[in-house]
C-alpha cells in the first residue's frame, strides 16, 4: 500500500505539505493478538513501502492515551504512518478500557504485555526483528510502554511469559510513569501502586529511553520525569529527556499543535537514529508542515477553521450564523425549502423530562460558583428513566401542525447529551437502553408524509456521553468539570479518539438510511461528505450551515456543505442582514421558541413550558421573515411522555382560521418596500400585481422589541413609492378599506386586530 509519507518522502518539499491536510491515515493490515472472554483485541500494522516478510526490519508498537479508561489506537496512526515511512514496521494495538470493558488499569499493562509477546512470537512472519522492538504511547500508553519494561507480574493467565515482552527501546509520550503519591491516578491504584508505577520499579535492564514532555504538564509533572532520568542514569542505563517549554499535557497531538505533534516525531527519529533502528536524514520540521505554512500555529489553522462557521463577523458583515462557507446548489428536489415559509421545530427527549436543556451541564450554577447548574453525571440518572414516551402520537401533532400551515418539521433525533430516538447499533444511550428499543423516529416521519409535509431531523454532532472521559464540562480551558462535577486540570485531557468520531458519524448514517430524511439540521457537524451523505441517502436531502464545523480541532475530512443559513432567535433577524442574504441569493431560515422556559426543551421540573408565547406576534413575525424571503422554524416542547401542552394544540387551531384566509400572504409570495418605504411588512404575489400589507395586530403598549421594529405603532399604515392602486380591501372579508394616496404614498388606518387577536391584511391590486 502506498500511504501519505511514502509519497511525501519521494516528493518532499510542498508536497509533504498535503499531510497536515490528510485524514487519518489507514494501517496496511489488521490482526488479533488477544481474545478475552468476547474481546478480540487488534493491532495495526504499518508497513515500510515495498516491506517483505522476509525482511528483518525494525519495529516499533504504540498505545494510546486516555486515562486507562478510554481511547483509541487511531491516536497513533499519524506516528505510525511517518515511522513506517522511514524504514519500521509501525503498530499502534488497541488495549481493554475501563469505559468499554469495565476493566481496571492493572488489565491494560497484561494486554500491552500480551501485544509484545504476540509481535516477538510472529516476528517472522511479520518481517521484523525482534531485537529492535521498541515501544511507545502517550499519556497512559506511555505508562503501559514502561509498563512493560518495567513491572513484572501483570501477566495475562495461561500466556507464554518465556517469550520476553520487554521492548527494546522505549519512547515516552508524557507518560504517566508516576503512580505514587500525588502522582497520576493514584486513588485509583493505590493498593498495588509500588509495584504498578514505572518509576518507582526502574532495574538495571531498563531499555534505552526517551521521555517527550512539557513544562506545564500537571499529569506527569516535569520534576517525576527528571526523577525518572535521574534513576535511569544512577543505574548506567541512558534516559533522554526533552522538557518542552510552555506545554500542557498531550501536546504532542496534532489537535493541540501542528509544530509540536512534528517535532516531537524528529526527536523521537533522532533517538532511534542513535540506536540504529533508523538510517538516513530525517524530513525537515518546515517540510512536514508544508513550505508554503513554514512552522504553522496550528491553533490559528483550526480558529480560521471553526470561523467558517463560527465566531467573528466576515467581511460583509454578516453575523456568523448568517455565513454559508461551503454554498451547495439547491438539488432539483429541493426546490419545495425556498418558499417552504413555516417549519415546525420540536426538541424533545429526556432533557424534556426534567431540566429543560443538556446545557444544564455546562453552565455554572450562579455567578461566580465553581460548579454546573447539573453535575452531568446526576443529568443522565435523573432525565434518562424520566423519560417515558408514554402517550407519544406524532399524527396528532402533525395532523394539528399541517392545518396550521406548517410545511416541514424538525425532530431532535440525537440533541448534545447523546441520546437517540431510536435503537441505535452504534452507541449505549438511548431507546435501546431505556425504552425496550422502541423507534421513535418512525412513527414521527411516517406522520410528516402522511400530512403532506416534509421530514426533517435535528442532529448534534458532539455528544457529552461519548466525549464524556475526554471533555470538560466547563468553558474554562484549565480549571474544569469532569463528568461527576469535581474540579480537576481541563489541561490533561486527552485527544478525542478517532473512533468516536467514526462512532457519531455511523450514528448519523443510521438515521439517513433508515428514514431518508428530506433535510438534516446539524448543530455542530462531523467530518463527512456529501458523498457519504446525500448523494447515498436521499440526493435531494437539504443541509443548514451548522455542519461547517471544525470538529475535536482537528482538519479530519470533508463536510457535506450547506444549502442555507440559520440565525437563531429572532433578534438576529435584522432587515439590513436579511436583504443582504437576498441579494447573496442566499436561503435563511430562523429558528424560535414558541413554549415559555428557559431551554429549547419542555421543562419537566417546574411546568413552565405549559405556557406559550404570544399568537398574535408569532404570526406578524412571520410576515416579517417571509417579506425578507426567510422561513420560520418555530419550536415546541413535548412533555417528556409525548403529549403537547394544551397551549399549542390552542395555538395550532387559531393559526388554522387565520391560514384559511391568510395563506395567501405568506406563501408563494415576494418581499417589497419594508422597512425602507413602509412601517408595516409587505408581501407581494409573484407577478407583483398584489400586495399584501400586514397590519399591526391592533394597538398596543405591548408591541415592541423585534417583531414590531420600524412598525410605528399607535401611527397610520404608510407606504411610499407606490403605484397608483384599483382596489384596496380587507383580505379577511373582502371589505373596502379606506385610504388616503397623495405622492404615491398610501395612508391607511391600522386596522384593529382580527379574530383571536390575530392581524389583519390588507389587499392592494394594481
Amino acid at each position: 500500500m502506498k500511504k501519505t509519507f511514502v509519497s511525501i518522502l519521494f516528493l518532499f518539499g510542498a508536497v509533504l505539505g498535503m499531510y497536515a491536510k490528510e485524514q487519518v491515515p489507514m494501517p496496511d493490515r489488521s490482526v488479533v493478538y488477544k481474545t478475552v472472554d468476547d474481546v478480540s483485541l487488534k493491532l495495526h500494522i504499518f508497513n515500510p513501502e515495498g516491506h517483505r516478510p522476509s525482511d528483518m526490519h525494525p519495529a516499533i508498537i504504540f498505545f494510546h492515551g486516555g486515562g486507562w479508561n478510554g481511547g483509541g489506537y487511531t491516536q497513533f496512526s499519524g506516528q505510525c504512518d511517518y515511522f513506517s515511512s522511514r524504514g519500521m514496521v509501525a503498530i499502534t494495538a488497541e488495549y481493554r478500557t475501563a469505559q468499554k470493558n469495565g476493566t481496571s488499569p492493572q488489565e491494560c499493562v497484561k494486554d500491552a504485555k500480551s501485544a509484545l509477546r504476540w509481535v516477538r512470537a510472529h516476528a517472522a512472519e511479520l518481517g521484523i526483528d525482534p531485537n529492535r522492538l521498541a515501544a511507545g504511547g502517550g499519556s497512559a500508553g506511555g505508562h503501559l510502554a514502561a509498563a512493560t519494561a518495567m513491572l513484572d507480574g501483570y501477566n495475562e493467565e495461561g500466556e507464554d511469559t518465556s517469550i520476553s515482552c520487554v521492548p527494546s527501546a522505549l519512547v515516552l509520550f508524557n507518560p504517566v510513569a508516576d503512580n505514587g503519591p500525588g502522582g497520576f491516578g493514584h486513588d485509583r491504584v493505590k493498593a498495588y501502586w509500588e509495584d504498578f508505577s514505572p518509576l518507582h520499579n526502574i532495574h538495571k535492564d531498563a531499555p534505552p529511553t526517551i521521555i517527550l514532555t512539557g513544562s506545564k504538564d500537571t499529569a506527569f509533572k516535569p520534576a517525576s520525569a527528571k526523577a525518572y532520568k535521574e534513576k535511569m542514569e544512577a543505574l548506567g542505563r541512558r534516559c533522554d529527556l526533552r522538557i518542552y517549554e510552555g506545554q500542557p499535557h498531550a501536546f504532542f497531538n496534532r489537535g493541540h499543535s501542528e509544530e509540536m505533534h512534528f517535532q516531537t516525531m524528529l526527536d523521537a527519529d533522532q533517538f532511534l537514529v542513535s540506536l540504529g533502528y533508523l538510517h538516513g536524514k530525517a524530513p525537515a520540521l518546515h517540510d512536514l508542515m508544508g513550505e508554503e505554512s513554514n512552522v504553522v500555529d496550528d491553533n490559528k489553522v483550526i480558529a480560521d477553521l471553526a470561523a467558517k462557521m463560527e465566531g467573528g463577523v466576515s467581511e460583509d458583515g454578516l453575523h456568523w450564523r448568517l455565513k454559508l462557507a461551503d454554498p451547495l446548489p439547491m438539488p432539483k428536489g429541493g426546490g419545495w425549502f425556498e418558499d417552504a415559509g413555516l417549519g415546525l421545530f420540536m426538541h424533545w427527549g429526556p432533557a424534556s423530562a426534567w431540566y429543560g436543556s443538556p446545557w444544564v451541564m455546562r453552565r455554572p450554577a450562579g455567578e461566580g460558583v465553581d460548579g454546573p447548574m447539573a453535575v452531568a453525571k446526576d443529568y443522565y440518572e435523573t432525565s434518562m428513566p424520566k423519560f417515558t414516551a408514554a402517550a407519544y402520537d406524532p399524527e396528532l401533532w402533525m395532523q394539528a401542525a399541517s392545518k396550521a400551515g406548517f410545511k416541514y418539521a424538525v425532530l431532535t433525533s440525537k440533541h448534545h447529551d447523546g441520546y437517540t430516538l431510536w435503537p441505535s447499533d452504534h452507541t449505549d444511550l438511548g431507546t435501546q437502553t431505556y425504552l425496550n428499543g422502541r423507534d421513535l423516529l418512525k412513527p414521527y416521519a411516517d406522520a410528516v408524509r402522511n400530512n403532506g409535509m416534509k421530514v426533517g431531523f435535528y442532529y448534534s454532532g458532539v455528544d457529552w456521553w461519548l466525549d464524556r472521559d475526554y471533555m470538560n464540562y466547563s468553558w474554562e480551558k484549565e480549571n474544569g468539570w469532569n463528568f461527576e462535577g469535581k474540579s480537576f486540570d481541563a489541561t490533561t485531557l486527552e485527544p478525542l479518539p478517532m473512533e468516536i468520531v467514526e462512532q457519531k458519524k455511523q450514528i448519523a448514517f443510521e438515521v439517513m438510511e433508515r428514514y431518508r430524511p428530506d433535510l438534516w439540521w446539524w448543530d455542530s457537524g462531523l467530518p463527512v461528505s456529501l458523498e457519504e451523505t446525500a448523494l447515498k441517502y436521499n440526493p435531494d436531502m437539504l443541509f443548514n450551515n451548522r455542519g461547517n464545523f471544525h470538529h475535536g480541532g482537528e482538519m479530519k475530512g470533508t463536510y457535506p456543505g450547506a444549502h442555507y443559513v440559520t440565525p437563531e432567535n429572532f433578534h438576529m433577524v435584522e432587515w439590513e442582514s436579511m436583504k443582504k442574504l437576498q441579494a447573496l441569493g442566499r436561503k435563511w431560515e430562523v429558528c424560535m421558541n414558541f413554549n415559555h422556559g428557559k431551554g429549547w426543551f419542555y421543562e419537566g421540573r417546574t411546568g413552565d413550558s405549559e405556557k406559550a408565547g404570544g399568537l398574535d406576534g408569532i404570526i406578524f413575525a412571520l410576515a416579517r421573515v417571509r417579506c425578507w424571503g426567510g422561513n420560520m422554524l418555530l419550536n415546541i416542547k413535548p412533555r417528556e411522555d409525548g403529549t403537547l401542552p394544551e397551549a399549542n394544540y390552542d395555538a395550532f387551531e387559531k393559526m388554522a382560521r387565520w391560514m384559511a384566509w391568510g395563506e395567501v400572504s405568506m406563501f408563494d409570495v415576494e418581499g417589497t418596500h419594508f422597512p425602507e418605504q413602509s412601517n408595516v411588512p409587505i408581501t407581494s404575489s409573484r407577478d407583483g400585481k398584489i400586495w399584501y400589507l400586514h397590519a399591526r395586530p391592533g394597538e398596543s403598549q405591548w408591541q415592541q422589541g423585534a417583531f414590531y421594529t420600524h412598525c410605528e405603532p399607535g401611527k397610520p399604515i404608510r407606504v411610499s413609492n407606490v403605484p397608483e392602486v384599483k382596489s384596496v380591501r380587507l383580505l379577511r372579508t373582502g371589505e373596502p378599506v379606506t385610504y388616503t394616496y397623495e405622492n404615491r404614498t398610501l395612508f391607511i388606518p391600522n386596522p384593529d386586530a382580527g379574530p383571536d387577536g390575530l392581524h389583519e391584511v390588507v389587499e392592494l391590486k394594481f
